[in-house]
């Protein structure tokens, strides 16, 4: 135990002495997932950071199913749940599952969650949802990413798949618009969403 704290306790001296102190978390209320406050990434060639607006949690049946948080490009000016939802700015939703999820399901989900705003619409995109997921099976600690591609459409990305891109801008708002949308999964997670937005 004393040799672990020291090790943390050194690890964080060295870190702050070269100016890289150990990078802001950000908790999920109902886990033990915690998200960075900001993040650097590489969206369409673009090195791009990133800061978290909120966090939240999935639940079904008193099981969490997964803790998400929401990002949006640094600086950008953005204004509620309905901000963030237009903004075609670099963005991100990060999931990461608490428990298997089978990937019939997680097509399931989603395409119920984007019917309730958008009802007998993105039929080729949901396709193409369909294909990706139906045959993972997705672990827990598993992560799924969708990310928006300004003015193009939606990244999705998953721990050890190749990613999927769709040229499809509106879909990609339909996809943000599954947790902050006027019919989300739960009003809980789209307050914690946009809970850091300044």
């Amino acid at each position: 135990m004393r040799r672990s704290l020291r090790v943390v306790v050194v690890t964080s001296v060295v870190l702050v002495g070269l100016g890289m102190a150990p990078p802001a978390k950000v908790d999920v209320d109902g886990s033990d997932i915690k998200f960075d406050a900001t993040i650097s990434m590489e969206v369409d060639g673009a090195k791009v950071s990133m800061d978290c607006t909120g966090t939240g949690l999935r639940e079904k049946y008193w099981v969490n199913v997964y803790a998400i948080a929401s990002y949006v490009k640094s600086g950008e000016k953005v204004k509620g749940a309905r901000g963030l939802v237009s903004s075609d700015a670099a963005k991100m939703m990060h999931l990461t599952l608490e428990r298997e999820v089978a990937g019939d399901d997680m097509v399931a989900a989603l395409n119920d969650a984007i019917a309730a705003n958008y009802p007998d619409q993105f039929a080729t995109e949901l396709g193409k949802f369909k294909r990706y997921f139906e045959p993972k099976t997705l672990k827990a600690g598993a992560h799924v990413k969708f990310i928006h591609r300004p003015g193009k459409g939606v990244r999705c990305e998953i721990t050890g798949y190749d990613a999927l891109e769709i040229d499809a801008k509106k879909f990609s708002q339909a996809i943000w618009d599954i947790w902050l949308g006027a019919e989300n999964v739960g009003d809980e997670i789209k307050d914690g969403l946009t809970s850091r937005l300044k």
